[in-house]
């Protein structure tokens, strides 16, 4: 997720940070000096799993998407896949009520 870096925005940074490392397995990946410290990214890091966390926001609304990558996953991994994506629900809900309650300023493309 890009977005413009203003104050209001390094506050959205910041929570998302704690949004994101609360669930176990989860890295938030913040990177303020983007596009020349113009803007802001903000990434959700994954450890050990089988799938990407991408985010977005557009007209105003924040977008989640997962990615799925090659793998081959026996009883146990799925269980644990299970959690893992009820982990990112949470991630996502958080980070959409932040998104609604800041408003943020993303760049224009």
């Amino acid at each position: 997720m890009i977005i413009r870096n203003t104050p209001g925005n390094r506050t959205l940074a910041r929570k998302a940070r704690e949004a994101i490392t609360a669930e176990t397995g989860f890295k938030a990946v913040i990177d303020t000096e983007w596009n020349c410290g113009a803007d802001i990214r903000i990434e959700i890091g994954t450890v050990n799993m089988p799938f990407i966390v991408m985010t977005s926001i557009e007209d105003g609304v924040f977008h989640l998407n997962v990615r799925m990558q090659p793998a081959t996953l026996d009883e146990v991994d799925i269980l644990e896949m299970k959690y893992r994506l009820d982990s990112v629900d949470k991630i996502a809900s958080r980070l959409q009520k932040l998104v609604e309650e800041l408003k943020p300023t993303i760049p224009v493309r």
